[in-house]
C-alpha cells in the first residue's frame, strides 16, 4: 500500500489509484490460488508489472518532461483511436502540431537509436491510428506537412536496416508504422499527389522490402503499402521504376502449398512458414494491382509496362491468370513443376528467375540501376528452345492434341499468322532444293518449326469443331505449301489440314473462290505416298460445281485417268473411280466430264463406276467381248500408255509455266 493511504479512512483508500491496483492484484492472486486459474497468470503478471512501473515512477525524479509519461500519453491516444474509431470519426485530431513536432525532434536527434525511451515508435503509431480513423485527419496531416515529416523519419530508420535487423528493433517498428500510415493516406487523392512528389518515399519502401526476409511482418506492411499506392497510375510507374517487381516476385517463391493443403491449425504467431505464405499472398495481390489485372473493388489502372514485364518473368499464361484464379492456385503453380501446352515450369525455370531477381535487387539497392527492360526481355532457357505461338507451347500441345484449349479459334488464327510469316522462307527453300543445294542446320530447325505449327493447326481443327473457319481467307497460303517440293512433311501436313477443313461447306466455298486446286492435283504425281488422302480430299471438294469446273480446267481428269489406269494400288484405283462417278453426277459439269472420259474409256466403265467402283477396276483389268464392250490386253495397254504419256507431258508443261 502506498504511504499516502496508511491510516486513512476507507473512502479515501478506495480513491487511491495505486491502492486500487494493489487490491486488484491481491484479488487476482487469491482467485488464481483458490481456483487454480492458470490461464489468468499472464493477466496477473501484466497487472503486477503495471504496479511496479507506477511505484517506480512515483520515486523517479526527471529533469524536464518524462519520456515515459509522453509515451504513455501517445499510447493512450493510440488505444482510443483504435478502439473507438467510429465514435471519433466525425472529429478532427487537434494534436497534430505537437505530434509532428515530436516526430521532427526525434528524427533529428543524433542519439535516436541509443535512447532508452525513444518517442518515435509511439508517435508514428499514433499518426497511423489518427489517419486511419478519419479522412479529416488525413487531410490535416497533409496540410501540417506531416507526410514530409514522416518521410524524414522513414528515411532515417530505413538507412539503418540490415540483414540482421530484428522485429523488436526501434527502426523496424517505426518503418512498420509509417508504412501503415502511407497505406491509409494513399486512399486520398491529395495525399497521393503529395507522395508522388516525393520519390524518396518509394525508394525507402523498396529498401524495406529488400530487407524483408528477416522482418517478414514489416515486409508485409510494406507490400500492403505498395498495394495501396497501386491505385494511382503515376505511383505505379514510380514503383516500377524503383524496381519493386524484383522484391515482390521474390516473395512468391517462399510459399509452401503443402502447409495450406495439410488442414492443420496454424497461426502466424507460432509458424514462420505461415508468415511467409501470408507475405507471398500479399505480394501476389500487390503485383495484380500494379498491373491492373483485378476487377471490382480491387480494380486499379492498367499498366502496360508492368504487364509486359510480368508476362516475361511469370509467363503470359500465369500473368493472365492473375485476374481470374485464386492466389493459392497461382502460388501452388509457381512452386511446383508443370508441363502443359500453356506452361513449362520446373526447378530450372524457378532457379533462373530467382537468380535474375536477386541480382537485380542487389544492383538496384547498392548501385541504383538495374535491367533497362525491367524484366520484359527476360527469357527462360527452357522456353527459348520451344516454339511458342499464341502463348502455347506447340511441341507440348502436339504431344497431347486432345488438351482442352481456352481459345482454340484464337490459337488457330495465331498458327496461321505464324505459318504466313514463314511462307517466303518455305518458297526460298523450295528453290534451294531444286538447285540441289544442301540444307544447313539452321534451315532444318526452321523447317521443323513450320512442320510443328502445321501439325498443331491440324490438331486444333480436328479436336475443336468450328476452328476450321479461321482458315477462311488463308487457303492460298495453305495450298501454296502443297508445292514446297523440298519439304515432304510440310506438304503432307498441309494436305491433312486441307482434308480436315473440307468437312465445312463454308471452307469448301472459300477454296473454290481461291482457285488453288492445281497445287492439290500436282500432289498426285509429286507425293505418291499421299495419293489416297489427295483423292479423299478431292472427293469432298467436288461437292462444289465451281471446283469441278476448275478441276477440269487444271487437268484433273488426266491425273485421275493415270491413277485409274496405271496405279498399282487397288484402293487408289477404286477411290479414283468413285471420284469420277461423283464428278459425272454433277448436274452442270457432269455431262461434259463424261464426254471427256469416254474419249479414253468405253461408256460401260462410267456406268460401272457409278454403281460399283471396285467392279469398274475389275472390268478394266479383265478381258471382255460382248455386244456392249470389246476390251482386251491391247486396248488396255494402249489406253494406259497414252494416258501416262499425256499426264507426264502435262506435268512438264505445268512446271515450265510455274
Amino acid at each position: 500500500f502506498s504511504e499516502s493511504c496508511i491510516g486513512k479512512k476507507a473512502p479515501l483508500f478506495k480513491t487511491c489509484f495505486f491502492c486500487s491496483i494493489c487490491k486488484s492484484i491481491l484479488r487476482l492472486d487469491s482467485y488464481i490460488l483458490l481456483h487454480n486459474a492458470l490461464h489468468l497468470q499472464d493477466m496477473f503478471e501484466k497487472v503486477n508489472k503495471a504496479y511496479e512501473f507506477l511505484c517506480t515512477k512515483s520515486a523517479k525524479v526527471v529533469d524536464g518532461p518524462d519520456p515515459e509519461n509522453i509515451i504513455l500519453i501517445l499510447k493512450a491516444q493510440s488505444i482510443l483511436f483504435n478502439r473507438h474509431r467510429e465514435e471519433l470519426k466525425p472529429y478532427k485530431y487537434a494534436g497534430y502540431p505537437m505530434l509532428i513536432k515530436t516526430i521532427t525532434l526525434e528524427t533529428s536527434d543524433d542519439l535516436l537509436f541509443s535512447k532508452e525511451s525513444p518517442l518515435l515508435p509511439a508517435a508514428t503509431e499514433l499518426a497511423f491510428y489518427t489517419v486511419n480513423c478519419s479522412a479529416l485527419n488525413a487531410e490535416e496531416l497533409r496540410r501540417e506537412n506531416g507526410i514530409e515529416v514522416l518521410q524524414e523519419a522513414f528515411n532515417r530508420c530505413v538507412a539503418v536496416l540490415t540483414r540482421s535487423s530484428k522485429p523488436d528493433d526501434m527502426s523496424v517498428q517505426v518503418c512498420g508504422h509509417i508504412c501503415k500510415c502511407y497505406s491509409v493516406a494513399a486512399q486520398f487523392e491529395d495525399c497521393r499527389e503529395k507522395i508522388t512528389e516525393m520519390p524518396n518515399i518509394i525508394k525507402d519502401l523498396c529498401r524495406v522490402l529488400y530487407y524483408g526476409k528477416n522482418i517478414p511482418r514489416v515486409a508485409s506492411l510494406g507490400v500492403e503499402c505498395v498495394s495501396s499506392f497501386a491505385v494511382d497510375y503515376l505511383l505505379q510507374t514510380h514503383l516500377f521504376g524503383a524496381g519493386v517487381l524484383w522484391h515482390l516476385l521474390g516473395y512468391l517463391f517462399n510459399y509452401d502449398y503443402t502447409l495450406e493443403e495439410s488442414g492443420i491449425q496454424k497461426s502466424e504467431d507460432s509458424n514462420q512458414q505461415e508468415v511467409a505464405n501470408s507475405l507471398a499472398k500479399l505480394g501476389l495481390l500487390a503485383l495484380s494491382r500494379l498491373g491492373g489485372y483485378l476487377p471490382g473493388e480491387q480494380a486499379t489502372p492498367e499498366n502496360p509496362a508492368i504487364r509486359k514485364s510480368l508476362a516475361s518473368m511469370l509467363t503470359p499464361y500465369i500473368a493472365r491468370k492473375l485476374a481470374v484464379i485464386s492466389s493459392t492456385e497461382i502460388l501452388k503453380m509457381l512452386n511446383s513443376n508443370t508441363e502443359s501446352p500453356y506452361l513449362i515450369w520446373n526447378n530450372r525455370t524457378r532457379a533462373e528467375l530467382l537468380e535474375f531477381l536477386e541480382s537485380q535487387q542487389e544492383s538496384m539497392i547498392k548501385r541504383g540501376d538495374c535491367d533497362k527492360s525491367y524484366g520484359s526481355d527476360f527469357v527462360f532457357s527452357d522456353h527459348a528452345k520451344e516454339l511458342i505461338v499464341g502463348e502455347i507451347f506447340v511441341r507440348v500441345y502436339n504431344e497431347v492434341p486432345t488438351f482442352q484449349l481456352e481459345l482454340p479459334k484464337a490459337f488457330a488464327a495465331s498458327l496461321l499468322d505464324y505459318i504466313g510469316s514463314q511462307a517466303q522462307y518455305l518458297h526460298t527453300l523450295m528453290a534451294i532444293t531444286q538447285t540441289g543445294k544442301v540444307e544447313s542446320n539452321q534451315h532444318g530447325e526452321r523447317l521443323r518449326r513450320v512442320e510443328m505449327a502445321l501439325e498443331a493447326l491440324r490438331n486444333v481443327i480436328k479436336h475443336n469443331p468450328g476452328s476450321e473457319c479461321e482458315c477462311i481467307g488463308h487457303f492460298k497460303l495453305i495450298f501454296s505449301l502443297l508445292r514446297v517440293h523440298g519439304a515432304g512433311q510440310v506438304q503432307q501436313l498441309a494436305l491433312e489440314v486441307v482434308n480436315i477443313v473440307t468437312s465445312n461447306q463454308e471452307c469448301v466455298n472459300n477454296i473454290a473462290e481461291a482457285m488453288v486446286l492445281s497445287n492439290l492435283l500436282a500432289l498426285l504425281h509429286s507425293l505418291p505416298s499421299s495419293r489416297q488422302l489427295v483423292l479423299e480430299t478431292l472427293y469432298a471438294l467436288t461437292s462444289s460445281t465451281k471446283i469441278v469446273k476448275e478441276a477440269m480446267a487444271k487437268g484433273a481428269l488426266i491425273y485421275l485417268l493415270d491413277m485409274f489406269c496405271n496405279s498399282t494400288h487397288p484402293q487408289v484405283r477404286s477411290q479414283t473411280a468413285e471420284l469420277f462417278a461423283k464428278m459425272t453426277a454433277d448436274k452442270l459439269v457432269g455431262p461434259k466430264v463424261r464426254i471427256i472420259l469416254m474419249k479414253f474409256l468405253p461408256g460401260v466403265f462410267m456406268d460401272a463406276m457409278r454403281d460399283n467402283p471396285e467392279a469398274a477396276v475389275h472390268i478394266f483389268e479383265g478381258t471382255h467381248e460382248n455386244p456392249e464392250l470389246i476390251w482386251n490386253d491391247n486396248s488396255r495397254e494402249k489406253v494406259s500408255t497414252t494416258v501416262r504419256e499425256m499426264m507426264l507431258e502435262y506435268v512438264v508443261s505445268v512446271v515450265v509455266v510455274q
